[in-house]
């Protein structure tokens, strides 16, 4: 962490496949933080929030909204909920035990 000492430095990329909105640390994880903004699945465009492990920042750990949800801004309610504004003036609350979880939808295989 290099906020309090003038210098800035690149502690991890992220790759979220186009624009970032907000970004927001996750609280009482400093290892995560999450992003709202579009991303690229299967050839269409899709918005909502990311959550990224930044030990392993090559996909999101949680993912929260459809294709139609645009947010412009979010809080942590606490380490575990997200409190998210849209575009459509609706409030929504995003909890991490509920969410998509592209980690644990993945295959592997050996040989």
């Amino acid at each position: 962490d290099t906020r309090g000492s003038g210098r800035k430095a690149c502690i991890s990329r992220i790759r979220p496949g186009a624009s970032v909105g907000c970004v927001r640390w996750r609280p009482e994880n400093p290892q995560q933080i999450a992003t709202t903004g579009y991303t690229w699945e299967y050839g269409f465009i899709n918005s909502g929030i990311l959550v990224w492990d930044l030990r392993r920042p090559f996909f999101p750990v949680h993912q929260f909204g459809s294709h139609a949800d645009v947010h412009p801004d979010f809080f942590w309610a606490d380490s575990n909920n997200i409190v998210a504004c849209t575009r459509e003036s609706t409030v929504q609350l995003y909890c991490t035990t509920a969410s998509h979880q592209p980690p644990r939808a993945m295959r592997c295989a050996g040989v």
